[in-house]
């Protein structure tokens, strides 16, 4: 099985040790557009969670 998925791809395999990322492949969480969308998504909820926080703490002193 080891001498097959080398094989297949294309390097040796070391099963006992943590898989690291290929030469040719960029790693994982590299940004671009996807680090962008997900920061910008993490912002929006953070923004509407203090304002919930917000419009509730007036709508109770108020």
């Amino acid at each position: 099985m080891r001498a097959a998925c080398s094989e297949a791809l294309g390097r040796p395999v070391d099963w006992d040790s943590v898989p690291s990322a290929r030469d040719d492949r960029p790693e994982a969480g590299g940004g671009g557009l996807s680090g962008l969308l997900v920061g910008a998504g993490c912002l929006t909820v953070l923004l509407g969670v203090v304002g919930i926080w917000v419009y509730g703490l007036i709508a109770l002193v108020g």
